[in-house]
């Protein structure tokens, strides 16, 4: 069957065919023809790319190319050259790392691969130091022997503009862990931006009632508790003293309340008080 392959509308070339499969349960079976919505896997198409399209020879046209996000992070693979090189490992030549690291290609479309600066020396790009990490991972298991370099940053210039690469993360640790894991982030000049508490409505003393809105989950869904629980003092408790702070409660109005509820929830108004609540007759729907 001869295609056309384009890339843009100035852009095509003609190719053929070879075979053509769809897929059955959990097998792939051959077939004659492929209809829209249908997935399918084709052979003997050379230099296929991500993005390109494989339409008629006479009619047809491209369609709107994918872009794949680029690379932010790359890192040097090289030989062995250690005195234990060849101890432990079944692949330990340049030809081998360079033809492993090219057939990555072909199903890690998010990877890069350039020549070094020596020929046994690779500089390989990716989406992050994990993105990176697990394709080190599974040439170890699979007996390869090499060396990496430190992860380094990819910078992008635009116009006059220098750009650094940066992800956000969210880190969710119990309070005994928060200064370990704010170190360690900080290791990696990483910037706080929010720290993740529940930030209440109410303070210390103030009378509440079952299904009040009392504070923001920063989870979805709800949290039902309690918290007019006194909390239990063990002997751990009683040994030593310990000091709770609890930040200031924020203070709503009523326009911030009435954009704050959900469906199954209303704003308590009186003379002297604004209250969010659960709605009691959804919740009796709901049960």
């Amino acid at each position: 069957m001869d295609v056309r392959v384009c890339s843009s509308d100035d852009e095509c070339r003609f190719s053929r065919v070879s075979e053509l499969f769809v897929y059955e349960k959990f097998s792939r079976v051959p077939a004659e023809i492929v209809e829209a919505g249908d997935i399918c896997a084709v052979c003997g198409i050379d230099g296929i790319q991500i993005g390109e399209t494989i339409a008629d020879r006479t009619s047809g046209k491209p369609l709107p190319s994918i872009k794949v996000e680029e690379p932010t992070v790359r890192m040097s693979f090289s030989i062995n050259t250690s005195p234990f090189d060849g101890r432990e490992g079944k692949y330990v030549t340049s030809r081998n790392l360079r033809d492993r690291l090219l057939r990555e290609l072909e199903r890690n479309l998010a990877m890069k691969v350039e020549d070094g600066e020596t020929s046994d020396t690779f500089i390989v790009s990716g989406r992050g130091t994990l993105h990176i990490t697990i394709l080190i991972e599974n040439m170890r298991r699979e007996g390869y022997e090499f060396m990496v370099g430190p992860p380094k940053v990819i910078n992008k210039k635009v116009g006059d503009m220098l750009l650094e690469p940066y992800e956000i993360a969210t880190v969710e640790v119990r309070e005994e862990y928060m200064g370990s894991a704010v170190e360690l982030l900080g290791r990696r000049r990483g910037q706080m931006i929010d720290m993740q508490r529940m930030q209440m409505f109410i303070g210390p003393g103030v009378e509440v009632y079952k299904g009040q809105v009392i504070g923001i989950y920063q989870r979805p869904g709800d949290l039902a508790l309690n918290v007019c629980k006194k909390k239990a003092a063990t002997n751990i408790r009683s040994n030593k003293e310990q000091t709770v702070i609890l930040d200031t409660p924020l203070d709503y109005s009523l326009d911030d309340c009435i954009e704050y509820i959900q469906e199954d929830e209303l704003v308590q108004i009186t003379p002297m008080s604004i209250r969010m609540c659960k709605n009691p007759k959804m919740a009796k729907k709901s049960r």
